[in-house]
């Protein structure tokens, strides 16, 4: 499993299952936000037709998210 997909503790198999377009959607949003060039997490795996994968270790990624989190005055509860 790429180390990206568990990270967002997320079931590549599952992405992308037969009705499961939310899923899908939100795996998608989640990658986009996490890649973009303000948060820096995730990088494209060159020659690899957008796959992706961690840019920093797990644990900085995870202080980088909190960071942010923080600055933004959100808490640790995530509403949907």
């Amino acid at each position: 499993m790429c180390e990206a997909f568990s990270f967002l503790g997320v079931d590549a198999e599952h992405i992308g299952g037969a009705g499961d377009t939310d899923v899908l959607l939100k795996t998608q949003d989640a990658l986009v936000f996490l890649g973009s060039r303000a948060v820096g997490i995730l990088q494209e795996v060159p020659g690899s037709g957008e796959a992706c994968c961690l840019a920093m270790s797990p644990e900085t990624a995870r202080r980088r998210l909190s960071a942010l989190a923080e600055a933004f005055g959100s808490t640790t509860e995530f509403v949907e």
